[in-house]
């Protein structure tokens, strides 16, 4: 099971701090910025576990594609294939241990990505410009499409091992 985070339930309270002008302080826009980049580390290397993991199932998957297709039975082609059968459900089962199902990482996805865009959004009211709006996004919309292939990798594997 995935360690408690901040993600699995309502996001962090942040104290506002006003300066004398009526704009964040300084202090509160350095905690956005070490939100945002602890989210963001968080994401890539939960992203390159799970590309690891998919490599060893790929791995797996052209193992068995490469194993002779023969007529008459072989025990010994039984059992191999049977192993890398049983690899291949070991390393889902060890992915499904460490990341959840599908489901719930879709889920955890949309919880970062939410919470993404409010620190988008809060970045870009303290500083007043439009250059975190833009990288955000970008960043909102690269993980969007990461989770979808996630998805379908874990469909794919599922389906052909």
């Amino acid at each position: 099971m995935l360690p408690h985070h901040f993600l699995d339930g309502a996001p962090p309270k942040t104290a506002v701090i006003s300066g004398a002008d009526g704009r964040l302080s300084d202090h509160h826009l350095e905690e956005l910025y070490k939100e945002r980049n602890l989210l963001l580390g968080e994401i890539d290397r939960e992203e390159r576990e799970r590309c690891w993991y998919f490599s060893q199932l790929e791995a797996l998957s052209q193992k068995l594609a490469q194993l002779p297709r023969i007529d008459t039975f072989s025990l010994q082609m039984d059992l191999i294939r049977q192993q890398l059968e049983f690899e291949a459900q070991k390393v889902r089962s060890v992915m499904e241990e460490r990341f959840g199902t599908s489901d719930e990482m879709v889920q955890r996805t949309q919880m970062r990505v939410a919470r993404l865009e409010q620190l988008e959004k809060e970045l870009h009211e303290a500083r007043g410009s439009q250059e975190s709006q833009l990288q955000v996004r970008h960043t909102v919309h690269t993980r969007i499409h990461t989770l979808h292939n996630v998805h379908n990798q874990m469909y794919y594997t599922k389906k052909h091992t």
